[in-house]
């Protein structure tokens, strides 16, 4: 999964969509998801 801080999603985002635990993928905006 994405490390704590990573990008894990919006759109048109290709990579990690999962977060390292105990982070979770929050929406910043439709563009971009961080694991926070």
């Amino acid at each position: 999964g994405a490390a704590h801080w990573g990008q894990c999603g919006g759109i048109g985002w290709n990579g990690a969509t999962t977060c390292v635990s105990p982070y979770t993928c929050q929406q910043v905006n439709p563009y971009y998801y961080q694991c926070l």
